[in-house]
């Protein structure tokens, strides 16, 4: 019988964070949402989502041991982070980088399946990922790179299905990084106390007095973008209540979630991609469907 529990706990399982789904949702939800603006057959819909969320599950625990590595140095003063396998040196730099390597190499049998359009952007994406530790040293609102490297998977699911960037991708592009950022921004609420003491910016820090309105912000532009391409796009009104439904999450995300308590932004952040699946089904059916 299987133990669950000790797989959990196994270091290497916790360098890549593999007992957590909803990161690797978080990294496939742009993709999906690429692939619901670009679908044009049901069959077309689910390969190219399936195939993002194998790449996902490759990828994010990929991203974590480089992320991981970068952030050697600050995870141990970070009470969160102080008992991931680097930072307590229970795996050293090599063993790290082995496994990140290996993992890569596993996700090129999925890179190979896009076209040349979409590989160079997923390449784009890749680099910006692993720039990304670095920006919280030099960039007062890292979520705000943070959100539009992760939400490059819009671009990359588009062009995998059209093999062109249009307009509309583009506009997806940009609304999922303010809905990406506001995800980043929650998410970090849980290190706040920390980032102050070691320096280390973030909006949770930076942002103070008005962090909720930073945040109904960011949702607002996401969600009144994906309402106007629905309506370019003519979709049924199954679309329009599932943003409903997506509006009345983000609501509670912004504005009911106590920040002070760390459990309560983990239990929100976790909600995330349970936004992105409704949306993803809302566009499918109210494009299938559509008169």
């Amino acid at each position: 019988m299987i133990n669950i529990q000790a797989i959990v706990k196994n270091k290497y399982a916790r360098l890549t964070r593999i007992h957590s789904l909803t990161g690797v949702f978080l990294i496939a939800s742009p993709c999906w949402l690429g692939v619901a603006i670009a679908f044009e057959s049901t069959k077309q819909y689910l390969y190219w989502n399936l195939m993002f969320t194998i790449g996902a599950l490759i990828m994010r625990p990929a991203c974590c041991i480089i992320n991981d590595l970068c952030d050697i140095n600050i995870d141990g003063k970070v009470e969160r982070t102080k008992k991931r396998p680097l930072a307590a040196k229970e795996i050293n730099k090599i063993e790290a980088c082995t496994l990140a390597a290996v993992l890569l190499f596993i996700g090129l049998l999925v890179f190979l399946k896009l076209n040349q359009l979409s590989q160079i952007i997923a390449m784009i994406g890749f680099l910006l990922s692993c720039i990304y530790p670095l920006s919280k040293r030099f960039m007062k609102l890292p979520e705000i790179f943070l959100g539009f490297t992760i939400s490059i998977g819009v671009l990359v699911g588009f062009t995998a299905v059209t093999n062109k960037i249009t307009p509309m991708s583009l506009a997806m592009y940009c609304a999922c990084s303010m809905w990406q950022a506001g995800i980043g921004a929650i998410y970090g609420q849980q290190d706040a106390k920390d980032d102050k003491i070691i320096g280390v910016n973030s909006a949770a820090t930076k942002i103070t007095e008005s962090f909720e309105k930073f945040i109904y912000n960011l949702y607002s532009m996401f969600l009144l973008t994906v309402i106007l391409l629905g309506i370019a796009m003519k979709l049924n009104y199954i679309f329009y209540l599932s943003c409903i439904i997506v509006a009345y999450m983000l609501y509670v995300q912004a504005l009911c979630t106590n920040l002070k308590s760390s459990k309560e932004c983990a239990k929100s952040f976790k909600m995330s991609p349970i936004i992105a699946i409704i949306l993803s089904i809302g566009f499918y059916i109210g494009k299938i469907y559509k008169k």
